[in-house]
């Protein structure tokens, strides 16, 4: 990672990012997914820049096949970090509405749970 004395430029800060990313994960070659990765999770730093924010979603059909380390990866990156494993919907409204945790990005683990049509019914 950087080290705190580091000043960069916002270009170097996303090149050494996206060195980074390709170190730790394998994109589909079609895609330049570690930029787009490295962009969305810079751009939760200007959330209020923005009216609406996409979600980024990995999905695959194996397992072992890299989603969970692509937000273990995140998590370095984006605006205050939360980590979410399993949470309902109640417990996720009252994480978002905590004053000790300021406009949370939230890194969702097993994410087909929450917002796919074959998820569980208790979220």
């Amino acid at each position: 990672m950087l080290n705190d004395d580091v000043r960069l430029t916002g270009r170097e800060l996303l090149e050494k990012s996206i060195a980074f990313r390709n170190k730790k994960l394998i994109y589909p070659k079609q895609y330049n997914g570690a930029l787009l990765h490295a962009g969305v999770d810079a751009a939760t730093h200007l959330i209020d820049c923005f009216g609406s924010f996409p979600r980024l979603f990995f999905t695959a059909t194996q397992g072992g096949s890299g989603k969970s380390r692509s937000t273990e990866v995140s998590y370095f990156y984006v605006q205050n970090p939360v980590q979410v494993n399993s949470s309902s919907g109640a417990g996720l409204l009252k994480m978002l509405n905590d004053p000790d945790i300021l406009k949370p990005t939230l890194l969702v683990d097993e994410v087909q749970d929450y917002w796919s049509p074959n998820g569980n019914s208790y979220h």
